[in-house]
């Protein structure tokens, strides 16, 4: 999260000249998002400004958890058994997570 939104330009360059991809925001979020290998899944990395809600989304399920073990263990053997379906499909991979991601921000 930065602070000047008008720096996002430039730090997207900078981003882009240090090896990363440049994907734009894919989800009309306010997250502009990087990658920087696709092999397999890769780092990705998102530039945002002060108050956007999907990085707020992004804080609460993290919080959520690391206050639930529990959850936590749930979520790590969905994202293994997504990464072996999807190979290197993204957009399978992160779709597989959306109904469990959105049912523990509800607080299920």
């Amino acid at each position: 999260m930065i602070s000047d939104e008008g720096a996002l330009p430039e730090l997207s360059a900078r981003l882009c000249n240090a090896g990363f991809t440049f994907h734009g925001d894919p989800h009309a979020s306010g997250l502009w998002t990087f990658t920087a290998s696709m092999q397999p899944y890769g780092t990705r990395l998102y530039l945002c400004g002060d108050g956007n809600a999907a990085h707020a989304a992004r804080l609460l399920f993290r919080d959520r958890l690391r206050e639930r073990p529990d959850h936590a263990s749930r979520y790590e053997a969905l994202k293994r058994r997504l990464a072996e379906e999807a190979g290197n499909d993204w957009d399978a991979y992160t779709s597989g997570k959306r109904i469990f991601i959105e049912e523990v921000l509800l607080g299920a």
